[in-house]
């Protein structure tokens, strides 16, 4: 059983049958820390916790709940998504995503609790490869703080537009260029994502982009002008709404419109949704183009990171692990300890 005591006997560990009434009791008083796939897909934390218990993270979400003997005023509960990698073929997972946590951290007590839940995440994502985490909070409040207690940082701010009725007719104009995405232009939007992306942004494994962790295309938009990628509208579909993810070069300005209004038109089920539209601060001249095309600006919130670990690949000559597992030790205090691996030389 992965577990972990805190100071005061907090009991943090992965979710069990027996957590059921605390996830339902806490679920109605959470904040989410991922927007599009709970706004897209809609969010019921209870059969998340219960899809990863049964799947015993098979399918990539990870339930920890944290339980306070004496008193219910600080039990706690966690959703984590651990993002498959995309970068080869090996299966690796090398970022996740926080998704939710519950209660809202309205007080010094909460907010404690949510540092030390989050650093069992830190600790489980680390001991299961993860590099990074992303999470998405408002930039002024309790959910930051306790973030930054455990090494998140502030990446970027992030604007959150929506289009809740689509207009009834909408005839868009030529664009000489656009077209609809295909299977052989990852390289394209590779580069485009190169060109565009700041550099902090990106991780540099696979190139990246952090801010789209929980983003999936199903069907996009691209627009190439001599022979160059200018940009790339992808959109998500989810039971809820749409998702969409823009990346345009200030260069494609004068078609930035037209290009919108094309991909709203033709957009993939031809359902009538709302479409919710993330817009992180390198794209933010792009709000302005929202706004005439019907978009309200619903909130904004910051994206924070967390490095865990990294990767490296030893030659022959540096130094190696005798022992390969790392193992969370159970005590009393509040800072996660390590049984750290021993190192050798190779003669």
């Amino acid at each position: 059983m992965w577990s972990l005591l805190a100071n005061r006997m907090t009991q943090i560990r992965l979710f069990d049958i027996r957590d059921v009434s605390l996830v339902q009791r806490l679920s109605p008083l959470g904040r989410p820390l991922a927007y599009e796939p709970i706004a897209v897909h809609g969010l019921n934390p209870l059969r998340e916790a219960m899809r990863a218990y049964v799947s015993a993270g098979y399918d990539r979400t990870v339930a920890l709940t944290c339980r306070e003997p004496d008193t219910h005023g600080l039990d706690a509960f966690g959703l984590m998504y651990i993002v498959p990698g995309r970068s080869n073929g090996r299966g690796d997972a090398p970022c996740a995503a926080l998704l939710f946590m519950a209660p809202t951290p309205q007080s010094n007590e909460l907010t404690d609790i949510w540092a030390e839940l989050s650093e069992a995440f830190v600790a489980f994502a680390g001991e299961h490869g993860v590099q990074c985490i992303v999470a998405e909070t408002p930039e002024e409040g309790n959910e930051a703080e306790a973030l930054h207690r455990v090494g998140f940082s502030p990446l970027m701010h992030q604007d959150i537009m929506k289009l809740s009725v689509l207009p009834e007719e909408m005839v868009p104009a030529d664009v000489i260029g656009l077209r609809a995405l295909e299977d052989h232009d990852d390289s394209y939007v590779k580069l485009l994502s190169m060109r565009v992306v700041p550099k902090l942004v990106q991780k540099a494994e696979g190139n990246t982009d952090l801010t789209r962790l929980t983003h999936h295309t199903d069907c996009g938009y691209i627009f190439i002008r001599n022979q160059e990628p200018m940009a790339h509208i992808s959109l998500h579909q989810g039971r809820r709404g749409y998702g969409m993810q823009l990346m345009f070069r200030p260069e494609a300005e004068d078609v930035a419109e037209a290009t919108l209004l094309y991909a709203l038109s033709n957009l993939c089920g031809k359902s009538r949704r709302p479409v919710y539209c993330m817009v992180p601060s390198y794209q933010s001249w792009l709000l302005p183009i929202l706004d005439n095309l019907g978009f309200t600006h619903i909130t904004s919130n910051a994206i924070m990171v967390k490095h865990t670990t990294k990767r490296l690949r030893q030659p022959i000559w540096s130094v190696q692990t005798s022992h390969a597992n790392t193992k969370l030790i159970v005590k009393s205090d509040t800072k996660l300890r390590f049984q750290r691996a021993r190192i050798r030389r190779n003669p």
